[in-house]
């Protein structure tokens, strides 16, 4: 793990938090769906980057990022997400 200053390691410690709570309200709403993803992937990228070292954590942050494509999901049934599918035959059911 990079020694970052107090200040730093405060400031990205107050954003790791607020960014979780975001994340916890806003993935389950269709408008702020998009924007939480980009938050979420941040957030999980700045994890993987910053705690290179450690061995229990990026895994972590790997496993929490692919529980995205959960909520994905609901935004392409929505219609909110990948629009150009919109032509493509319902098949089944």
């Amino acid at each position: 793990m990079p020694d970052l200053a107090p200040g730093v390691a405060r400031a990205a410690a107050a954003a790791s938090i607020a960014a979780e709570l975001f994340l916890a309200f806003a993935l389950w709403h269709r408008r702020t769906r998009p924007t939480a993803f980009v938050v979420g992937a941040i957030l999980h990228l700045g994890i993987i980057v910053l705690l290179q070292g450690s061995d229990e954590l990026v895994p972590f942050a790997l496993l929490m990022a692919a529980g995205y494509v959960q909520f994905a999901h609901l935004s392409m049934r929505a219609g909110y997400c990948l629009p150009s599918w919109s032509y493509m035959p319902k098949i089944g059911m």
